[in-house]
């Protein structure tokens, strides 16, 4: 606060009676004129009728200057409509007492200084008026402003490390799932290459039967009639419907080569997520790791869902490949989620110029204008308590940014959900892992 220069001791003559009226009002006026404090006497109208010189100092202005204006010259929060006779200001001074209020006063020089005021009313030959102290309160808003401005900041940095620790918690457990899925993916492996190698040998050996089977046959003709061993060549093709079996056998073993093949591919794609703690960049074609994508979610969807793919014709993309199949994961999933009993999944990627767009559509119950901004926020969600950790999206939004790419969303309640992540094809200078 400019308090000005200290001014010098002032003296004065002291009378015997000290209940002299004179002697009291030159004291009262001693008091005004050397006050730190502005103060103002007004009339109804919001006239300056008189300013001690700390006022002068505050705002730049002669007294006689001042004593020319109105409060609402110098005051623009106190416009000249709240003066005069029933205006807002009489009602409040007519209320009684001490009125306290921050506002601001204009400089000379335009600029603002804030101030803290003391108003009140007095009556004086039947005329109202009112009194204002008015103390510069300009750096201590500063100050105020500073230390919120630090809280804010302080509260921001915390969020950031709340939500970067419990990223790192997510990928703590995301790699702990991929050891696990690893040591599955391994375990099943072994068992299964020699139950496939062992189906395409059973395959080549029941051909080989068969082919015995079709040559007996062919010399059941030249048998004699009343055979015994024509009779029980007839006896045992009866039995085993030899037709049917032929038929069938082979479709039993089509199938079983057909389920380890399938389980083959479940087990690739359980080491590509296996892998999700790698950070080495790759040229990869993206539609793979999609239907790996979708293989991993494909049992928690596929009784309510119709997939459909329009797959355009793209170049391989540098990324890493399986953060990318963490993100391609976390959309399935929540596609899937946004369909209470019925409907589709679209999945379509689109090659557009120097980037590629990966597009997973549902057909679900949407999301409400309300909630669109807030979807990649850390923790929000809208699942159920225990459903959801609202990270999921947050840190796809983090590895798509990450690739120098962009993920967005479209939605209108009760007609569906469109996630769109867009990709750089070329690799990016200063890319994060």
């Amino acid at each position: 606060m400019d308090t000005g220069a200290i001014p010098a001791p002032i003296r004065i003559d002291v009378p015997n009676n000290h209940d002299n009226a004179n002697w009291r009002l030159q004291m009262a006026m001693l008091a005004l004129e050397n006050i730190h404090e502005g103060i103002y006497w007004l009339d109804i109208d919001g006239r300056i009728l008189y300013v001690n010189p700390a006022a002068e100092r505050e705002l730049g202005y002669s007294a006689e200057e001042l004593m020319r204006m109105r409060v609402s010259d110098i005051d623009p929060n106190v416009p000249q409509e709240m003066w005069g006779e029933g205006g807002e200001i009489a009602r409040m001074l007519e209320a009684g007492g001490l009125h306290n209020m921050e506002t601001q006063h204009r400089h000379r020089d335009g600029h603002l200084i804030s101030v803290e005021i003391n108003s009140g009313a007095f009556e004086y030959g039947g005329v109202q008026y009112s009194m204002a102290i008015c103390r510069d309160i300009t750096q201590r808003k500063q100050m105020e402003e500073l230390l919120h401005r630090e809280k804010a900041e302080q509260a921001a940095l915390i969020r950031k490390l709340e939500e970067t620790q419990n990223q790192l918690l997510q990928s703590e457990k995301l790699a702990a799932i991929g050891q696990l899925a690893a040591g599955v993916a391994h375990e099943i492996n072994n068992p299964m290459g020699f139950i496939r190698s062992n189906l395409a040998t059973l395959r080549g050996y029941a051909e080989d039967l068969f082919e015995v089977i079709d040559a007996y046959q062919e010399a059941e003709p030249f048998l004699p009639v009343d055979s015994a061993v024509r009779s029980r060549i007839a006896q045992a093709r009866q039995k085993a419907d030899l037709s049917f079996l032929t038929e069938d056998m082979g479709n039993l073993i089509a199938e079983s080569i057909d389920g380890a093949e399938r389980v083959r591919r479940i087990v690739q794609d359980l080491k590509n997520f296996s892998r999700i703690g790698d950070s080495e960049w790759q040229r990869v074609d993206l539609h793979e790791y999609l239907e790996s994508a979708v293989n991993m979610v494909w049992n928690e969807i596929k009784y309510k869902v119709e997939l459909v793919r329009d797959y355009d014709n793209l170049p391989p993309v540098e990324c890493i490949p399986s953060r990318l199949n963490q993100v391609f994961v976390n959309l399935l999933v929540n596609a899937g989620q946004a369909i209470p009993e019925r409907g589709s999944i679209a999945i379509r990627t689109r090659c557009r110029d120097e980037y590629v767009e990966v597009a997973i559509a549902d057909t679900g119950k949407g999301i409400p204008a309300d909630v669109l901004p807030k979807v990649f926020d850390p923790f929000f969600t809208t699942k159920a308590v225990g459903k959801g950790t609202g990270l999921g999206l947050s840190v796809s939004y983090g590895i798509v940014q990450n690739h120098g790419g962009e993920i967005t969303v479209v939605s209108q309640p009760g007609h569906g959900t469109t996630f769109t992540v867009r990709l750089p094809i070329e690799p990016l200078k200063g890319r994060k892992a």
